[in-house]
């Protein structure tokens, strides 16, 4: 299985749960190239790749098409929202081609997807699922 990890809480947990679950999952890292950000996202999963000894895919986006999101998206005149999310579709489908993962999964936020009304129970049951992990995260 192939998880895509950004640094941040939701992926990195996603990642920590998988593993610890037994599931066999490779992570891919993508460097978007936004400034110390990507950098420091980048750090923070090479060290809990390191040291939970999970194998890591480290992909990044200058060295994949010549130019950073912000210089792809003046070329090809598109926002560079619009850029990034496709550019990185792009790259999970190809690097799972590539290795032959047949699943992909990736992180979001758990509160995104409830209703306003259970907004404080999605929110404690993160809360309890965060203070279970030994995970470092990119706030």
């Amino acid at each position: 299985m192939l998880v895509v990890v950004s640094g941040s809480k939701d992926s990195m947990a996603l990642w920590d749960v998988l593993a610890k679950e037994g599931y066999n999952v490779v992570a891919m890292y993508i460097n978007l190239g936004i400034g110390e950000y990507s950098n420091k996202s980048q750090d923070v999963v090479k060290n809990f790749a390191k040291k939970n000894n999970l194998p890591l895919i480290v992909k990044n986006i200058k060295e994949e098409f010549g130019l950073d999101i912000y210089k792809l998206s003046k070329s090809l005149k598109r926002s560079p929202c619009s850029v990034c999310g496709t550019i990185k579709r792009y790259l999970f489908n190809k690097v799972a081609y590539d290795n032959g993962f047949s699943v992909i999964a990736t992180g979001h936020n758990i509160v995104l997807f409830q209703p306003p009304s259970d907004l404080y129970t999605a929110a404690r049951v993160f809360a309890i699922l965060l203070n279970s992990l030994s995970v470092d995260f990119v706030t």
